[in-house]
């Protein structure tokens, strides 16, 4: 029997009958490192709108522009929701390697000088694209990123955002993956999936490695990005949508409507001047003779002058005298002019709604402490101290790093398919505020590494 020689390390064996080589590295990898399952996707079971492919967003696959329609007659949701992405964002993003220091701590290293990745940011206009994926990330909870292929399909070249109020998926397909997004801004008028402007883009699982990706027939795709909130397949729901259920949304939106309708149809009479009809016939002896309209222009006369008197900055803190007469009998006096003070029905708030509570449930539904975005509205609220605000925004930061990890990830999933090394990280600037005796001059910006 002729010989055969198999090498140290398993790889590959010689055949000296056949002077031929028999390889084994590359079928036993293959079997030890592949997954040796997909992983496991449950089906939603449809209840409505079964004869459509698309699945819808809401009821009426109306939900996105509901909550807009919604939440933007409220001055403090949208401008919290805003506030929370600019918090995020912070100073933008930067791209580099961690280290490690001598008791275990990661160092972050920045690095801006990698020509290949500064390009592909510059033309995929990271800021608009990470401005629109934030602000769909707090109102939806989802985030449709559109990544577009090279024609050899061996790089990303392109990142887009695609706004999440457009974004309708596909059903689920047998296998429970979701392959397909349907695109258009016309869902609030009548769109259907097959519309003439509905556009169809294919979508890729989160869990698809890049040399599967290549393998797809497609040249761009949708990475679906999303928080994961309990019992939803299509569409994640964001917290604080609870605002809207619960109806402290209505109730906070009520309270401007009320205050204006309020404003508008209330009678703010501060002064009520009773006259006397002897008055009249007292002052002018022939005024029972007058015509109606003599009377009337008569009257006209004497309240517009009563008026000079009583109005007008210039007349403040002057003093009125009169005189009045008495019953010389009985020492009553003769009705002439009464003036009575109504007082002011509106300064102590007596027919306005405070508006303190709805905004603190608000807020507490938003996640954000109500020092950090200034004085909040409501009677008798302040903004709190520098230090509440200084702790507060510091303790936010230091919560959402999970956000910003489900953020990036469309960039870590480019880094691995452009293959830039698997050491490159993205992340972004974390501001950290001090108080200025603990910061020199030179430090105080928001833009401070942790």
């Amino acid at each position: 029997m002729a010989e055969k020689h198999i090498s140290n390390d398993g790889n590959f064996a010689f055949l000296d009958s056949v002077y031929g080589a028999v390889s084994f590295a590359t079928v036993g990898a293959t079997a030890t490192n592949s997954a040796g399952a997909k992983p496991t996707a449950p089906t939603v079971k449809e209840k409505s709108n079964s004869s459509e492919p698309i699945a819808y967003w809401g009821e009426d696959n109306q939900f996105p522009q509901n909550v807009l329609k919604h939440a933007r007659q409220n001055s403090l949701v949208s401008s919290t929701l805003n506030w929370k992405a600019r918090a995020l964002y912070a100073g933008g993003i930067q791209y580099g390697t961690y280290d490690y220091n001598d008791n275990g701590d990661a160092i972050f290293l920045p690095n801006s000088k990698n020509s290949t990745i500064n390009k592909f940011l510059n033309e995929s206009k990271i800021e608009l694209y990470l401005a629109s994926a934030i602000t769909d990330f707090y109102w939806f909870y989802n985030v449709f990123s559109e990544m577009i292929l090279s024609k050899d399909k061996k790089t990303i070249v392109s990142l887009r955002p695609q706004k999440a109020a457009f974004c309708r998926w596909a059903k689920q397909n047998a296998k429970g993956a979701l392959e397909k997004c349907y695109i258009s801004p016309n869902w609030d008028s009548g769109a259907k999936y097959n519309s003439k402007e509905t556009q169809t883009v294919d979508a890729i699982d989160l869990y698809d490695l890049p040399e599967e990706v290549r393998k797809k027939k497609f040249f761009k795709f949708i990475y679906p990005s999303s928080y994961p909130t309990p019992d939803r397949v299509y569409y994640q729901l964001a917290d604080w949508n609870c605002l809207r259920t619960s109806g402290w949304l209505d109730f906070a939106n009520h309270i401007p409507v009320f205050k204006k309708a309020l404003m508008k149809n209330i009678t703010a009479i501060k002064y009520h001047v009773a006259i006397s009809q002897d008055w009249w016939v007292w002052k002018y002896k022939n005024f029972l003779n007058m015509t109606e309209p003599e009377r009337r222009a008569l009257m006209s006369k004497e309240v517009d002058e009563f008026e000079k008197v009583m109005s007008g900055s210039e007349n403040a803190g002057k003093s009125i005298f009169t005189t009045f007469k008495t019953d010389p009998q009985t020492g009553k006096n003769y009705d002439g002019w009464v003036i009575t003070s109504l007082g002011d029905k509106m300064k102590d708030g007596q027919y306005i709604e405070d508006s303190q509570e709805a905004s603190s449930h608000l807020l507490y539904a938003l996640g954000v402490h109500g020092s950090l975005i200034g004085s909040t509205p409501g009677k008798g609220m302040g903004s709190g101290s520098g230090s509440d605000a200084r702790e507060a925004f510091n303790i936010y930061q230091s919560l959402i790093e999970m956000e910003k990890d489900l953020l990036l990830g469309p960039l870590h999933f480019i880094r691995d398919f452009n293959e830039w090394g698997s050491d490159i990280a993205f992340r972004f600037k974390r501001p950290i505020l001090q108080t200025l005796d603990n910061v020199t001059a030179s430090k105080r910006n928001t833009n401070i590494p942790q």
